[in-house]
């Protein structure tokens, strides 16, 4: 799925390169390069490699280990080696001396049995733990998901704010050459002027700084793909993300009923789960350790010019026990310590799981308030747009002043820079809230 994904943003990206080398993303194609080049997502994949190649190895103790050697040695006796005399047979049997190099290939095949016990636990906790590190990449999928759409809404919201300073900034410099026309005729005063000059500078001083925070949300959002410093900030562009954002309908299920779902589908919530599962198994692990060890081997040794009369094929079965009668209690409080271990892992998930619950219900209510703001934002625009007109109509008429005018002119701007900030709002809430329910997929 993921080589399907990247194969598709490559070739929109190779077809923009080759239409003259500026890229246009949009916010799906976006969020597939950002889990594809994104340096923080990629140490966390490389984190759950590392895991699964850990419980890999602890799985290899389970079997039988088999090794191969082999020695060669310089021996020389300077007494006869009566053989006859070791076998308890004759004493006359003709001494043998040794005086050359000689050297053994071996086999060597052990099987741990009672040991079985605590690495298979050993095992099974190094599985969960892995298990875990792929719930967290499926976390820091979701978290740097959150992270692009809120980067996209940033800079759209900028972009759109300063479409408005640049509109109040347009309708600002008409009043004012209208002003300063009516100024040299005698109908305003000086004071008049000055009132719509400094307005003017007000709207320059937005749009500066709307394209200052445009400039600082793309910065970050070429940080999050992987970006940064790669390409120039010029041959790189973004889609309006809003139809894509609006198609993620809103479950309309309660707030319980969400909490619930939440805690079916968060990673991280699946991924304390597996850590209590993990030091469950290390603590079995720690307490099978204080058990006798019982291992069987066999061996086989080919010796390598050996005088005759020596053996040249040796097979040893070998039966071996042990235990750690006392220790000063280093394996007993491992074990204990492992106990603990699992205490934590387990108020660690419940501790997860309420934040789960309350950041659905937060997030619930933050979404409600602002689909709210944005329907006063909306009506507020319509009566500030009406308020202008008639505002305008007076002025001309004689019946308002320029403060009047200046006043509704304000008040107009900032209601269409609140329903853009309350519209991005919901957009934001509304990401964060399906992040929040593990549905931003879905």
């Amino acid at each position: 799925m993921l080589l399907v994904a990247w194969l598709s943003v490559a070739a929109v990206a190779s077809a923009q390169e080759a239409a003259g080398g500026h890229r246009d993303y949009a916010l799906s194609e976006a969020v597939e390069l950002a889990m594809q080049q994104n340096p923080r997502l990629s140490a966390s994949r490389h984190q759950s490699s590392a895991n699964q190649d850990s419980a890999a190895s602890t799985r290899g103790h389970l079997l039988p280990l088999v090794k191969l050697g082999t020695t060669y040695d310089y021996v020389k006796a300077n007494e006869g080696l009566n053989l006859g005399a070791f076998a308890g047979g004759s004493s006359s049997s003709k001494p043998i001396y040794l005086n050359a190099w000689a050297g053994d290939f071996n086999v060597t095949v052990a099987q741990p049995i009672l040991g079985l016990l605590h690495i298979s636990q050993d095992f099974a906790g190094a599985a969960k733990a892995a298990d875990a590190s792929e719930a967290d990449v499926r976390a820091n999928e979701d978290e740097l998901r959150l992270e692009v759409e809120s980067g996209y809404l940033s800079l759209f919201e900028a972009r759109a704010e300063k479409d408005i300073a640049q509109a109040s900034h347009d309708q600002l410099t008409d009043q004012l050459r209208v002003a300063q026309s009516e100024f040299s005729v005698g109908t305003l005063t000086k004071a008049d002027v000055l009132r719509y000059q400094v307005a003017a500078a007000n709207a320059d001083q937005q749009q500066i700084q709307a394209q200052v925070d445009e400039d600082n949300a793309k910065d970050q959002l070429l940080g999050l793909l992987g970006l940064a410093g790669k390409v120039d900030r010029d041959e790189i562009d973004f889609l309006d993300p809003t139809d894509e954002l609006l198609k993620r309908a809103v479950p309309a299920d309660s707030a319980e009923a969400q909490q619930h779902f939440a805690e079916g589908h968060r990673p991280e919530l699946f991924s304390a789960q597996l850590q209590t599962e993990a030091a469950w198994h290390r603590k079995q692990a720690r307490y099978f350790g204080l058990w006798p060890e019982f291992n069987v081997s066999y061996s086989y040794y080919r010796l390598l010019n050996t005088p005759e009369g020596l053996p040249r094929d040796i097979n040893l079965l070998g039966l071996s026990a042990s235990w750690n009668v006392w220790d000063w209690g280093v394996n007993y409080y491992e074990a204990r310590s492992a106990g603990e271990q699992l205490a934590v892992a387990q108020a660690n998930r419940e501790s997860v799981r309420q934040q789960i619950d309350v950041e659905v219900h937060t997030r619930f209510s933050q979404e409600r308030a602002a689909a709210n703001a944005v329907r006063v934002a909306t009506d507020a625009i319509s009566q500030a747009e009406e308020a202008f007109r008639v505002t305008s109509a007076t002025v001309r008429a004689g019946a308002a002043t320029t403060t009047d005018l200046l006043d509704a002119q304000a008040a107009l701007t900032q209601a269409r820079q609140n329903f853009v900030r309350s519209k991005y709002e919901e957009l934001r809430a509304r990401s964060a809230l399906l992040k929040a329910l593990g549905r931003q997929q879905g």
